[in-house]
């Protein structure tokens, strides 16, 4: 972070050199903290920026405090004993007055900076506490690498700069990014015509993707450009810690490259805490604690020493810790912090023994969710897949680098398949057992599972060819439930051409043999898929029954089996006349899809509505669900062809109403939908005005009131896009009506106000 060297005025805040970008949301909600904190730490990982923040924070507070602001540098103070003398100076008072026994009450208010406490926590924690405690007209807005751990302190954990997806091509898109505004600004003062352009977009996104969104990274990158090329700077990232260096001459040493920067962290933690940084690098993307203590501890890093050791790093900035509305926790390494882990000792005598237990843990997860996707479905096993899959990835990795662990890696693959279907990550799975396929070639039933599961992922995708070969070397292995499984793979081909009485036989076989060896979550499966070939033969009430039976059998508060029939259930009343119950089948589909991470469910939801909708006169509402729809089967390469007749009914019935013209440019709209705006689509409501006499209540719609207690309650605007079902960004729109309605400029106040709402309720003896 270049700037002024720091004024020989102790205390004075330093000029800036360099201009300051992005960060406006976290300086408002700091000084909006500060108004009403009276101690609040900033926090984050090493080159994040908080010393800039928080000095630029208190620029912009000076002129409203009587006595304005004060500094104290504490980066170069290492003795503890000094800390009281550093902070008195820049307060402009003697030692004594600010820690003897009646310390100095300061007349009027005024903002002290505590900057880069984390090597002096606790003297600088009992300076502030004394300090606080004489004083009311003093607040301390402190920068450290960990909470100074006071009563009534505020910690502001500071994230990296918010940076462009990595497949992001268009400098409109990528300029709206505070990482990318960063790079270009530092860039062009290296390299005085540097511009943002469609040609090094796309580079300069995944640059800053790659850095982490980390400004001090990114700044460090942005030099480079002197004697590289972006591409050039991208392709040195594996030496990034060679590559990140000559930051400002007048900057603290530590702030000159990268490798400075991770070893005065490094530094701070304890043996312990070092040793399981060296060893969290084992994981991909986040991870959860169960599985910290499962993979990283051994005789020489106990298992009961995790979750404090855990608890120490995540406290140190070193691990970002995550909550989700449903309960789970989860932690992650930036690939910064990561890339540093890999070059420590791990203390392991064979670093494939880290990588085998990985595998073996997450082979057991897979194991255990196939069974929770297929009878237990009620355990949201949709989220924790979603952010499993780069640990899955990484164990099958291993499984096809290392000889031998081929056979491990086609049980893993096998117990996916629901996942990669429900997620849309058809490809990607048939991919995984191609591979996979080709090295453990022996015969096994873990084999002849791999064939026929890959052979149901390219009936999905309408590779009927590929499917066929899979099956005929699957039904040589003859044993077990192979033989009922590719009766049932072969009925849905049979589906896919159309011949629906073939594929009647060969799913009611398939279903006879799966009761009769009591497989229970495949029969419900059977059923399901019999249920679609009634439909698609034009038997509208046998796919009611059908549907009817297998969600009475599977129930679908656990079966996803019997969720997916419900889909049928509803189109199959709807096309018996009642289009209004056929709807909310169909929404209440949608909902259970979408919560569990089954794009693929929602996606067929959403397209029933589209048909539901255009046979009850909104032609425009079905052409942006028929274009929604439309995006992800071409994303996922997805086939569902058996019921084109409603596809093409639909189609029909909404251009007659628009227009070809107004038809294609509703279905372009609805293509452009993200996936949680599909199904905000999909589930749209028109806001009413509140009934409550409360003046805040009325100025709310009952979604506001409804996302306000959200705030109260903790949620993030992504946690209550996940929980309403919709869109991150309509999530925010909201909160922002919010505070623009009540007059408040902070989620805090929306939370105070929800109390006081919730307070006035109970004595009035509300319900």
């Amino acid at each position: 972070m270049a700037m002024a060297a720091r004024s020989v005025l102790s205390g004075v805040l330093p000029v800036e050199t360099t201009s300051f970008v992005g960060r406006r949301h976290e300086e408002k909600l700091l000084r909006d903290l500060l108004d009403t904190t009276r101690l609040v730490t900033l926090t984050g990982v090493g080159g994040v920026g908080k010393t800039r923040l928080a000095l630029q924070t208190a620029r912009s507070m000076e002129s409203h405090l009587a006595d304005g602001v004060r500094l104290a540098d504490l980066s170069a103070v290492t003795d503890p004993r000094l800390v009281p003398q550093t902070v008195a100076v820049a307060l402009g008072i003697s030692e004594e007055s600010a820690t003897g026994a009646q310390p100095t009450v300061l007349a009027r208010p005024l903002l002290l900076v505590m900057d880069n406490c984390e090597h002096l926590l606790d003297a600088c924690a009992e300076l502030a506490a004394t300090l606080l405690a004489a004083s009311a007209n003093l607040r301390i807005l402190a920068t450290s690498r960990q909470p100074l751990g006071l009563a009534g302190e505020y910690t502001f954990v500071l994230s990296p700069l918010e940076a462009p997806a990595i497949t992001a091509t268009s400098p409109q898109e990528c300029a709206k990014f505070d990482a990318v505004a960063l790079f270009v600004d530092r860039a062009s003062a290296a390299v005085t015509d540097f511009r943002l352009t469609e040609w090094n977009a796309a580079q300069i996104a995944r640059l800053c993707a790659e850095l982490d969104g980390l400004p001090l990274a990114i700044e460090l990158a942005a030099v480079r450009l002197r004697a590289l090329s972006i591409d050039q700077i991208l392709d040195r990232l594996d030496e990034r810690y060679r590559l990140l260096t000559g930051g400002s001459r007048v900057a603290h040493p530590r702030q000159h490259t990268m490798r400075a920067l991770m070893d005065w962290s490094f530094d701070l933690c304890s043996p312990e805490e070092q040793l399981l940084w060296a060893r969290l690098p084992v994981f991909a993307a986040s991870f959860e604690l169960e599985a910290v203590e499962h993979i990283c501890a051994d005789e020489i890093l106990p298992r009961e020493h995790i979750l404090d050791l855990v608890t120490a790093l995540v406290d140190k900035s070193i691990l970002t810790r995550k909550g989700y509305h449903d309960g789970a926790v989860r932690y992650r390494l930036l690939e910064t912090i990561r890339e540093y882990g890999r070059m420590k000792p791990t203390g392991y005598h064979d670093e494939k023994d880290a990588q085998r237990r990985h595998r073996d843990y997450y082979l057991a997860l897979a194991e255990r969710g196939e069974i929770d996707w297929m009878e237990s479905w009620g355990t949201r096993r949709g989220d924790r897949a979603r952010h499993e899959q780069p640990n899955f990835r990484l164990a099958l990795e291993f499984c096809l680098s290392h000889p031998g662990e081929a056979e491990d890696g086609l049980r893993m693959a096998v117990s996916l398949w629901v996942q990669w279907r429900a997620m849309g990550l058809l490809t990607e799975g048939r991919r995984w057992f191609d591979r996979l396929l080709a090295v453990a070639d022996r015969p096994s039933p873990v084999r002849a599972k791999a064939l026929w599961v890959n052979a149901w992922l390219a009936t999905l995708q309408a590779d009927l060819a590929a499917a066929t070969v899979l099956l005929a070397e699957a039904e040589e292995f003859g044993e077990g439930s192979v033989p009922d499984h590719v009766a049932e793979i072969r009925g849905l081909g049979a589906l896919l051409r159309r011949d629906h009485a073939l594929a009647a036989r060969l799913l009611e076989t398939a279903l006879a043999g799966h009761q009769r060896r009591g497989d229970h979550a495949s029969a419900v499966l059977t059923l399901h898929r019999l249920a679609q070939t009634a439909l698609a033969a034009g038997d509208a009430g046998r796919a009611h029954e059908l549907a009817a039976r297998c969600i009475a059998e599977g129930g679908v508060s656990t079966s996803w089996a019997a969720v997916h029939a419900q889909w049928i259930l509803g189109l199959a009343t709807w096309r018996l006349g009642d289009p209004a119950a056929a709807a909310a089948l169909e929404h209440d589909t949608a909902r259970r899809c979408w919560a569990h991470g089954d794009l693929l469910g929602v996606t067929l939801a959403v397209q029933a509505l589209a048909w539901i909708a255009a046979a009850t006169g909104e032609p425009a509402r079905a052409a942006r669900l028929l274009g929604a729809a439309g995006r992800v089967w071409r994303d996922v390469h997805a086939a569902f062809p058996f019921l084109t007749t409603f596809q093409e009914e639909c189609a029909a019935q909404a251009t007659a109403a628009l227009s070809e013209d107004g038809f294609q440019a509703a279905f372009a709209a609805g293509s452009a939908l993200s996936d949680a705006e599909m199904i905000e689509e999909a589930l749209k409501e028109t806001p009413e005005p509140a009934r409550d006499d409360d003046r805040g209540r009325t100025l709310l719609t009952r979604r506001e009131q409804q996302i306000a207690h959200l705030v109260a309650d903790g949620l993030s605007n992504p946690d209550i896009a996940r929980e309403l079902f919709i869109s991150a960004r309509t999530a925010e729109t909201h909160v922002q009506n919010i505070l623009t309605k009540l007059g408040f400029r902070s989620r805090a106040q929306i939370a105070g106000w929800v109390v006081g709402q919730r307070s006035v309720r109970e004595t009035a003896g509300s319900p």
